[in-house]
């Protein structure tokens, strides 16, 4: 997915394994089986467009790429609001 996605240059394979698998610890808490089903669907879903190239690399952001402080926004970019 990554190399199909052209995201090789912002993250690494182990990295992105790091951050998929931390998305799922999140909810690993949910005992309903359709909000299991749901986000089981959701992820099998992103996944796909994701293979098949229908999802843009800037919606897989948050999900692959790592951030490297908490609630970090460093893939969106640079404003220069905030100066």
């Amino acid at each position: 997915m990554l190399r199909i996605q052209e995201l090789e240059v912002r993250v690494t394979a182990p990295q992105a394994r790091l951050n998929v698998a931390k998305r799922f610890r999140e909810k690993a808490h949910l005992r309903d089986p359709q909000m299991i089903d749901k986000y089981t669907y959701q992820a099998t879903e992103m996944l796909t467009e994701a293979e098949w190239k229908y999802a843009y690399p800037a919606y897989l952001y948050p999900f692959v790429c790592p951030a490297n402080e908490p609630n970090s926004n460093k893939h969106i970019g640079y404003s220069y609001l905030d100066s």
